[in-house]
């Protein structure tokens, strides 16, 4: 299973979708791996969510050719991974993490492998479990 892909799913039936009868559509109640990198939403996808919240105001007429780069605080910023450890959210994109506390509002910046040293890239998910272990999917 992919952890991205159960997640949008559960997302959808969170915001109102009930299962497809698309095989294609990520709604369809059964689970088959497609890789997120490729992942296109389907047709049926994106009208059921657009008939629960409507069509998006000024919809461009087509995709962006050459990806952006995405400032740390822009709108189009996006992690690989979020997670609560202890008492600190830590949020995990590319070699960085940002740790924020919650007693204060400045994440903190730091390399991936000065807090894990041998941990490998492309984390996607993490978990701290009752004893205090913390889990890491890739």
């Amino acid at each position: 299973f992919n952890l991205f892909l159960v997640a949008a799913h559960e997302f959808g039936h969170a915001l109102g979708l009930s299962h497809s009868n698309d095989q294609r559509a990520l709604m369809f109640p059964n689970y088959a791996y497609i890789s997120p990198s490729e992942f296109p939403l389907s047709p049926d996808d994106i009208s059921g969510i657009q008939s629960i919240y409507g069509s998006p105001p000024n919809a461009p007429d087509k995709r962006p050719t050459t990806p952006s780069s995405p400032k740390v605080c822009g709108s189009q910023m996006s992690f690989d991974a979020v997670t609560a450890l202890r008492r600190e959210v830590i949020f995990l994109k590319g070699r960085h993490l940002w740790r924020v506390y919650p007693d204060n509002s400045e994440a903190e910046r730091e390399l991936i492998s000065a807090f894990w040293p041998n941990l490998p890239p492309g984390i996607e998910a993490a978990y701290e479990n009752t004893k205090d272990q913390i889990l890491l999917f890739k």
